[in-house]
This record gives structure tokens, C-alpha cells and sequence, in this order.
């Protein structure tokens, strides 16, 4: 969550400013006096004259709300979050079957091999032909919020990688 990227983010300013040891996590939240969220934005006033400083600060990022399947996300430009672990081997998976196929191995060969049907190999083959960035953004934990191994299935992914961005931030 945003706030709480913030607060870590001042454990890193306090440490410096003062020279002392980080402070814990209620120390820093107790920093927090204010929180206010308008439309696209978030602010935070931080008072940390208990860091040395005499005027409050004030921390902004803009986000976006996006959905993911019943619950939504509150996402802000350089978000960082765990590797979606279901789409990363799904991803991998496919490269896989790709590879087996460009070897000569027929879908059912494939769908055999790796104990699943052949509408399953199908459905999921094009997770396997993801742009390189899109293939970084789903290993480093970046991809769009929505983007999940059950939304990769549905998608007929274009073959452009250009268009499979577009397709995705969408």
C-alpha cells in the first residue's frame, strides 16, 4: 500500500538525518498525521521534527484503481509486488510447450507429456509468445494488476508485441 511505502521510505530518512538506528514500524506510522486521498491522488503529512526537522512534509503519488477480478487495487506508478507465482509458471510452462512443438512434438504429444488436455496446451499456448517486456514485467512482478494466468487463458494474445501491450494495459 502506498502509505505504508511511504512510512518505510522515511525509516530510510530518518536513519540518515539523525545518524541513530531506523526507527520501528509504530514509531514511524505515529509520524503520520495526516492522510488524504482525492480522485487519482494520495497525500501523506508527515510530522518528523522527532527525526530532527522542524516543518512537516508532505508526500504525494498519483494512482489508478483497477480491478482484478472481485477486488480492486489501488496502483500507483512503480507499484512493487511478489511475482504472481500462478502466471509465472503458466508463462514458463508455455515457453516450454513451444519449444516442444518447434521440435516436431505434436499438441497432443505435448498435452501428454505434461498430463494435461489438449484444449489446455491450446487455451494456454500463447502465454508462451509474451513480448520480452511483458515477459519481465510478469517475472520482476509488474505486470498490470488484472493480468492473471486465468485472464492470460481467455485472451486471444496478439502477435505484435506492441499490440500485446495495448491489449494488456487495456
Amino acid at each position: 500500500m502506498p502509505v505504508e511505502r511511504v512510512v518505510l521510505d522515511l525509516s530510510t530518512t530518518a536513519y540518515a538525518q539523525t545518524g541513530s538506528e531506523p526507527l520501528e514500524r509504530d514509531a514511524l506510522y505515529r509520524l503520520v498525521k495526516r492522510v488524504e486521498i482525492r480522485p487519482g491522488a494520495l497525500a501523506v503529512v508527515v510530522d518528523l521534527s522527532a527525526v530532527g526537522e522542524d516543518a512537516d512534509r508532505r508526500i504525494e503519488t498519483t494512482f489508478t484503481l483497477k480491478r482484478r477480478g472481485v477486488e480492486t487495487r489501488l496502483v500507483h506508478k512503480g507499484d512493487v509486488r511478489p511475482p504472481d507465482i500462478v502466471l509465472v509458471r503458466r508463462v514458463i510452462r508455455a515457453m516450454g510447450w513451444v519449444d516442444q512443438i518447434k521440435r516436431g512434438a505434436s499438441i497432443s504429444d505435448v498435452a501428454k507429456a505434461d498430463r494435461v488436455s489438449g484444449e489446455f496446451v491450446t487455451q494456454n499456448i500463447d502465454a508462451g509468445f509474451l513480448s520480452p517486456a511483458l515477459l519481465d514485467a510478469v517475472i520482476e512482478g509488474r505486470q498490470p494488476p488484472h493480468l492473471t494466468a486465468k485472464r492470460l487463458t481467455r485472451l486471444r494474445l496478439a502477435s505484435d508485441w506492441r499490440d500485446q501491450i495495448a491489449q494488456l494495459e487495456a
